[in-house]
């Protein structure tokens, strides 16, 4: 049983943003229960006008002789959290690959995928139906709804994302850009700025309507969500414009339409009212200690789902390699430090070269990250940055490349971007921000402590890519050591 309470109201204390588990004490049917836990209830402070209305969601779950699930049962609160629209022996059908096909609590009465395993039509009896079109690599570039002939049309092109043709925004760094008048644009444009949690999640979204210098701060939209990514209700709502779900929980779309209520990660589509994916993970039998439908191995609030394909291997990778890289990636994962590669992943296809023995960069030109397992970089100020410290620090050049191309060619540029400390401004602005953070977050410099001022190290072999435990001087240091301001624009940037 899952147990989930919650609370209506205008005036919860927004220090009470997250609410936690109750309860999770039994699972039905197999297998059998391998992850009974129970979670305390948070602290909640309730104002005395509150409505409550009890246990919001009490859910069995049935499974067959595997670990698919097949019906769920609800007895808490009918009308919020999971819809129990069937009452079935079997609810939930899939098909040879192990995806979901129908799920008789939506109506939905049959899903068909790609070659990915993406679903490209989700039908809700003959007269509704989502379809969806990608391109050779899985990115979506079209959704069409269809709801008893009535045609709704969403285009992805990159950063901007056209509703029947009209412009509707275009992402920014800090959030987003929308039309004041989608069929006007000589209007202008309004701009639109985003708060983030520690997890990536969208929290408050907010504009300046001043007609004057003096700002005047509107909120446009705010969202909290439950561990699994269900959405509070009461006092989440849209407070002005049009509600925006291209970018919510963990910087996922949500689809809505037509009560679907997925969102709609790269590889998968997940169902947070339920908390499981609907198609087998992709890299499954790399982790047979986890479910192949769980969210987040079940360990929430301590990072951000990585579904595995965030990064292409090159041909020929070897597969110890590829062994040394899903360590390093739980371990981000386990620490709240993976949060930069996930939003990689969201930004298009980014390549990992096995660079072991030599040292990890990002390469601009090629557009990928070679990473070495085995070298840790000891800085100046004596501390040890582990292979998954420096790996983060590869993939904020790459992140920022992608999303900040301008600023990030200018930043690495030999004249216009040196700094006679850092060597580039793209060094200085990784090195100053995340790269404190992330060497915190590992544990590899105490609270107070700077892992370096300048852009110097010398590379370190270590055994294990989570740890800088053992570290010794690598011997050929003028091969391997960091490099300075490149020569060329093309070089490695690290």
């Amino acid at each position: 049983m899952i147990a989930l309470s919650s609370v209506s109201s205008s005036e919860i204390k927004r220090n009470c943003s997250c609410a936690c588990l109750s309860s999770i004490t039994t699972s039905l049917g197999k297998p059998p229960p391998r992850w009974r836990e129970r979670h305390a209830r948070a602290p909640i402070n309730i104002p005395a006008n509150a409505t409550l209305f009890g246990d919001m969601d009490i859910l069995g779950y049935t499974y067959d002789a595997g670990n698919k699930l097949v019906k769920v049962t609800d007895i808490g609160n009918a009308t919020y959290g999971f819809k129990d629209g069937a009452n079935l022996t079997t609810e939930y059908l899939y098909d040879a690959n192990g995806n979901l096909k129908t799920d008789a609590n939506k109506n939905i009465t049959a899903i068909q995928y790609n070659y990915l395993n993406l679903p490209t039509q989700v039908s809700f009896g003959a007269t509704k139906n989502i379809n969806y079109i990608y391109d050779a690599s899985g990115t979506k570039l079209k959704k069409v709804v269809n709801d008893n002939g009535t045609i709704t049309t969403t285009n992805y092109a990159g950063n901007y994302v056209y509703e029947n043709d009209a412009l509707q925004f275009f992402n920014t760094a800090e959030g987003y850009v929308e039309p004041i008048n989608a069929s006007d644009y000589n209007q202008g444009f309004s701009y639109v700025y985003q708060y983030k949690d520690h997890l990536g999640n969208i929290r408050l979204s907010y504009k300046n309507i001043s007609l004057t210098s003096t700002p005047s701060l509107q909120l446009v939209e705010e969202n909290n969500y439950y561990p699994f990514g269900l959405e509070h209700k009461g006092y989440n709502n849209v407070v002005n414009g049009t509600e925006n779900n291209y970018k919510t929980y963990q910087g996922q779309e949500i689809s809505k339409e037509l009560g679907y209520n997925m969102l709609e990660f790269k590889y998968r589509h997940y169902d947070p009212a339920i908390g499981r994916f609907v198609a087998v993970d992709p890299l499954a039998s790399k982790y047979p200690y986890n479910s192949t439908y769980a969210f987040q191995e079940n360990k929430l609030g301590l990072g951000v789902e990585l579904e595995g394909l965030e990064l292409v291997y090159r041909k020929g990778t070897d597969p110890k390699f590829k062994t040394q890289f899903a360590k390093t990636v739980k371990f981000m994962n386990s620490k709240g430090t993976s949060g930069k590669m996930a939003e990689l992943n969201e930004s298009g296809r980014t390549e990992l070269v096995d660079n072991t023995g030599k040292r990890s960069f990002y390469r601009p030109s090629e557009g990928a990250i070679y990473f070495d397992p085995t070298a840790a970089v000891e800085t100046d100020e004596g501390h040890i940055l582990s292979p998954a410290t420096v790996l983060d620090h590869e993939i904020d050049h790459a992140l920022q490349d992608k999303e900040n191309p301008g600023q990030f060619k200018n930043d690495i540029d030999p004249i216009e971007g040196y700094d006679p400390a850092y060597d580039t401004k793209e060094e200085k602005r990784v090195i100053t921000t995340s790269e404190q953070k992330t060497e915190k977050k590992h544990g590899e410099i105490k609270e107070g402590e700077v892992t370096r001022t300048n852009h110097n190290g010398t590379v370190m072999d270590v055994t294990d890519p989570t740890s800088t435990k053992n570290a010794t001087q690598r011997a050929n240091q003028l091969e391997e050591v960091i490099i300075t301001v490149p020569k060329k624009k093309e070089n490695g940037q690290n």
